[in-house]
């Protein structure tokens, strides 16, 4: 959390810097406008200030026979005085020579006219008046800059409306960074000291564009794969608890059975043949009951691992369950039980693992038989549909709680009222029959009520 703070704080003293620049900036700018605008104060000033000096010098040249000429040419600006008849009284313009005549009425159209000229100065002409009578005409040439000064308002203006711009600029840059990149750095910080911590569902809500929106989505990926992987993980040791408590609880059984039966042979309990022939028989199958628990486990690690190969071979499906049925049915009449095929065997190409299919059918063949009593049936039908046969197998023993069904496919189940029964098995079956079932494509599902029968189905893809 300190660390969190630090970081959070970081940034947001970098925001503040950089909007406490834009503000002195914004301040710097405003101080400069004033000092245009005062500086065009002190050029009117100084505009005025000659024109009272010009209109000073008008006053002398209204007595011009008493000013001298050398106080003339030091004038402040150069001029040419030129009296009713044409003639030029004095001029320090080039364009003018004392004495000359000129044309008033060509030269001089008018009056307090402007006239533009080059090198940045204004030719301005105005009457010479005494006693309200024109004495003559004089002729000055001012600097543009004196006289054709721009208005203060068009100065400040465009420079008040880039201040305008700078502080939307500033704005939309403040919110761009806080909103933005700010704002998802910290759900990013967040959600990784969370998952530091051990929890993954610290979620980003993110909704960001470029290259902050892409590094947001991949991280919630990366995050996904991490809470998958985590939950994996979390199963694998679940099923590793309930891998060795079931070993331990289906393996004690089978080999307590063999050990009680060695034990009867050693200590001469038998001593017939027949005595002696009985309990090895009851080894025997001991023996193959815990071989079958063993290849269960082992199978059931494969589908964990999702390293159970499905090799398929194309067959016609009533040749496939000619030859499978007929071997079961030779297994089921071993236990004093009959398997009734009803129906025709459906002709239809699919494509199978001939040896897991199998295994599907004994484990579920495998079932009916323990959970039934000796004499019953076992009937089996296939049936046709459009894209996929339906294979059904139903028993007429125990059945199952309707509360046991949802779990039937579930690893090491087997169901409250078998438990803790002497009845065989490591409730494996199923659950590998499901992932069988499942790698073809197909599906599996359980129909049962109790003293009624259980009847398991199971799909198969046509080609």
């Amino acid at each position: 959390m300190g660390n969190n703070r630090v970081s959070n704080n970081y940034l947001n003293k970098k925001i503040d810097i950089f909007a406490g620049l834009i503000c002195l900036f914004v301040i710097l700018s405003v101080i400069y406008s004033f000092l245009i605008l005062k500086e065009d104060i002190k050029k009117e000033d100084k505009s005025n200030l000659l024109r009272i000096e010009t209109s000073s010098q008008r006053e002398l040249i209204k007595e011009m026979f008493k000013v001298n000429s050398y106080y003339m040419k030091n004038d402040f600006y150069d001029y040419t005085v030129i009296n009713l008849e044409g003639e030029v009284i004095f001029s320090s313009i080039d364009d003018f020579n004392k004495g000359e005549k000129i044309n008033l009425e060509n030269e001089i159209g008018y009056d307090n006219a402007f006239d533009n000229r080059k090198n940045g100065l204004i030719r301005y002409s105005t009457p010479l008046v005494n006693d309200e009578a024109q004495k003559g005409i004089m002729i000055i040439d001012l600097p543009q800059s004196i006289l054709k000064k721009e208005s203060k308002n068009e100065k400040i203006i465009p420079l008040w409306i880039l201040l305008f711009f700078i502080v939307i600029l500033a704005v939309m840059i403040n919110k761009f960074v806080k909103v933005d990149i700010i704002k998802p750095i910290k759900e990013l910080h967040s959600s990784a000291k969370a998952i530091l911590n051990g929890s993954y569902k610290c979620k980003i809500n993110y909704d960001y564009y470029g290259e902050v929106g892409e590094f947001c989505h991949d991280f919630e990926a990366m995050r996904g794969e991490m809470i998958d992987s985590k939950e994996k993980e979390e199963r694998l040791k679940r099923n590793e608890k309930e891998l060795l408590a079931c070993i331990s609880h289906d393996l004690k059984t089978p080999l307590s059975s063999i050990s009680g039966y060695v034990e009867g042979i050693r200590d001469g309990i038998v001593n017939d043949e027949d005595g002696i022939k009985r309990y090895s028989n009851i080894i025997l199958k001991k023996s193959k009951e815990l071989s079958k628990l063993i290849d269960d486990i082992l199978e059931q690690s494969k589908t964990e691992l999702n390293e159970m190969s499905i090799e398929r071979t194309e067959i016609y499906s009533d040749d496939y369950f000619k030859e499978v049925l007929g071997d079961l049915s030779i297994d089921v009449a071993t236990h004093n039980m009959k398997l009734d095929v009803k129906g025709q065997l459906p002709r239809a190409l699919i494509s199978i693992d001939i040896i897991r299919i199998n295994q599907v059918i004994n484990n579920i063949i495998s079932n009916s038989i323990k959970y039934s009593r000796s004499g019953e049936k076992i009937e089996i039908w296939v049936d046709d549909e459009i894209d996929k046969i339906t294979v059904n197998i139903k028993d007429f023993g125990s059945g199952i709680s309707i509360d046991d069904i949802p779990f039937v496919f579930n690893k090491f189940y087997r169901g409250e009222k078998y438990r803790n029964t002497n009845i065989s098995g490591s409730g494996l079956g199923l659950s590998i029959s499901k992932y069988i079932v499942e790698s073809h494509g197909g599906n599996i599902k359980c129909s049962s009520s109790l003293e009624s029968g259980t009847t398991i189905s199971f799909t198969i893809l046509k080609i």
